[in-house]
């Protein structure tokens, strides 16, 4: 019988290990940049082409290999970072396994160019699928070249699974924004298609998250500084008015490596709960720095998740150091936020009854009669007591009966809650309901139920059809409508209308993913009306908009190129929804309420004339019907 165990060929379990190590081309980047900055890296160039499916190439001046070193640091496990299992708990440097170049060259066509001061000349190496081709030596200047051609072109089905290249570019420049936020003291620059996307230079942290993330974090960041025995927090957190709903910018890094933490990130944001509204997220840029011994990196292959012997302590380090940062932008002493709206409780000791603990008595009147009426008619349980105290009587229910209620309603303003007079109007509008119900008006869709309408408070129409009562939400109503004429205009702008030219240019500064995709929607935002000029640096001149959409039209753009960039398919097909959404985002709660029934009865002539789509645009329904079965399991 023939045995059925056989070890796996060398490529074939590099391959293996690629599927952990190297998931997409932003995995490739995030290897060969760390390998550059424990070389010793001052100066890094990055160049991408395709995503990263033709190209990525990383060029550094850091110390470099000697030809023997270059060979070596292909092979699977080949580390110059560890030597026994003790050394994983001592770690400093970014990688230690051995596993990356191996994975790379098992899936990609890698060529590496490296040269150490004390060499003359360069050695170059060329790998096809984890073979040496070729090994020459060349002229080049000291450091590490790595160029990492068709990734996955032997693992056609990982290559068929990577996404877009938008989504593809933005994790490869994310990948990079982690690293760059940890090395102000580096210089970086990021070339696409030959293309210049950003260059940062050396700095301070402070001036390396402006440049990174935008000029919108120049005053919008809060030191934090503080070291004790177990550990170091240092960064940057931002201040209330920089929180987000989306898109929040928000880094944890511990010795100098990125890291998401959960349970630290519950820390901060439990400090920001009463000072942010609800739904909206902190900005922060931490950095701990941890005795390497406390924590293990070693849980994952991306080294993303990190475990703390001392989790809990540097919980309510980062709490009270957050507090008290927050507290002096404030300009008030320390906050304990967690010490309002408590409630003095009776202490209780062990052994005491109840009885024995302090009980608050209640405030009684033993001469009241509530059956005894004062003036001597029938009992009514709504009038107060003739010999009821002065301080208890201010206490009692207000007199009243059905006739008032009655006298009230009838005399209440319209604004409030309004009775139509009866008319006939003209039916235009098909019934959305039945199709008995060949209804074309707001009157003529009440004929058949009593012509009753009733507004409520300016913001509530209750109309009768004769399938039930219909209840409509006017703000959601008129939030569809603005919708709507939001994609209408902008269709008209791309069928020629013309537009209206800024009195003052504003200005657009973008981070550098920002800007990139930003160049790919131009053309599309000018088909809407919008004439933008770039100014370089990811700044833009807003110089014209469509006519009717001028009022805050960068923050608007800003942030529309924000939500677009967050979302997958064709960010041009989705751009004038997005730039719609954003606009009706920042001016819903300008849309007046209506007081009266002529517009209450035009508003539902418009609302029931829609031809798709009875809900808002964020899915909230605008009316809603209720039958008569409804009504009467609502009374019970």
């Amino acid at each position: 019988m023939h045995e059925v165990i056989t070890v796996l060929p060398e490529s074939v379990a590099n391959q293996i290990a690629a599927g952990e190590v190297i998931q997409r081309p932003a995995s490739v980047l995030k290897e060969l940049v760390e390998n550059s900055l424990d070389a010793g890296a001052r100066n890094i160039r990055i160049e991408i082409e395709d995503a990263g499916r033709s190209l990525i190439r990383v060029c550094d001046d850091g110390c470099g290999m000697s030809p023997m070193d270059a060979r070596m640091a292909f092979e699977r496990h080949a580390t110059s970072k560890i030597h026994s299992a003790d050394d994983l708990f001592r770690l400093t440097s970014m990688g230690f396994r051995g596993e990356a170049l191996a994975s790379i060259v098992s899936v990609a066509q890698v060529e590496l160019v490296t040269r150490r001061e004390e060499d003359e000349t360069a050695t170059k190496l060329i790998f096809d699928g984890s073979e040496i081709v070729a090994a020459t030596e060349v002229a080049a200047p000291v450091g590490s070249t790595f160029t990492v051609r068709n990734l996955f072109f032997n693992v056609p089905a990982r290559r068929r699974f990577l996404k877009s290249d938008r989504t593809e570019m933005n994790h490869l420049i994310d990948q990079l924004e982690r690293i760059v936020l940890v090395n102000p003291d580096v210089a970086f620059s990021l070339f696409s298609e030959g293309k210049a996307v950003t260059t940062l230079p050396m700095g301070s942290l402070k001036k390396r998250i402006v440049d990174t993330k935008g000029k919108a974090f120049e005053k919008g960041l809060i030191p934090l500084d503080f070291k004790n025995e177990i550990a170091s927090i240092s960064g940057f957190i931002g201040t209330p008015e920089t929180a987000k709903r989306k898109s929040a910018q928000q880094f944890m890094f511990v010795n100098n490596r990125f890291m998401k933490h959960p349970f630290f990130h519950k820390a901060i944001c439990s400090v920001y709960e009463k000072l942010i509204p609800t739904g909206y997220k902190p900005c922060y840029f931490i950095y701990f720095a941890v005795n390497p011994s406390r924590i293990d990196v070693n849980i994952h292959p991306t080294k993303t998740e990190i475990k703390f012997l001392d989790e809990r302590t540097i919980f309510k380090l980062l709490v009270m150091v957050t507090q008290q940062a927050i507290s002096k932008v404030l300009r008030v002493p320390t906050l304990d936020f967690n010490a309002q709206n408590i409630v003095d409780i009776p202490s209780y000791h062990e052994g005491e009854t109840l009885s024995d603990a302090y009980t608050p008595e209640p405030i009684t009147d033993p001469s009241y009669n509530p059956f005894i009426d004062p003036s001597g008619g029938a009992s009514n349980l709504l009038h107060t007591s003739s010999n009821y105290s002065t301080r208890h009587r201010n206490m009692a229910l207000p007199k009243s009966d059905w006739q008032d209620t009655f006298d009230q309603f009838l005399n209440s303003p319209s604004s409030a809650f309004s009775l139509p007079t009866e008319r006939p109007i003209d039916s235009h509008t098909q019934s959305l309901f039945t199709e008995e119900e060949k209804l074309t008006s707001p009157s003529n869709l009440l004929s058949a139920s009593g012509n009753n309408m009733l507004l409520y408070e300016g913001n509530f129409i209750l109309t009768a059809l004769s399938s039930g009562l219909a209840l409509i939400h006017v703000q959601r109503a008129q939030e569809r409508f603005m919708y709507d004429e939001i994609l209408a205009l902008l269709q008209r702008k791309g069928e020629g209308e013309s537009s209206q030219q800024l009195l003052l240019p504003e200005l657009i500064q973008l981070a550098p993913q920002e800007s990139l995709f930003f160049e790919e929607l131009l053309p599309t935002f000018e088909e809407f009306g919008f004439e933008i000029s770039p100014l370089g640096g990811g700044g833009y001149s807003l110089l014209s908009v469509p006519r009717g959409l001028e009022d805050e039209a960068a923050t608007i753009l800003k942030e529309t190129l924000k939500s677009t960039l967050e979302k997958e398919g064709d960010p041009h097909e989705e751009l004038a929804k997005e730039l719609a959404l954003t606009y009706l985002e920042h001016h819903k709660n300008r849309l007046p309420a209506i007081s009266s029934l002529e517009e209450a009865e035009r508003l539902v002539g418009k609302l029931f004339s829609l031809t798709e789509g009875y809900y808002t645009p964020s899915g909230k329904p605008i009316f809603r019907l209720l039958s008569p079965a409804e009504l009467t399991n609502l009374l019970g």
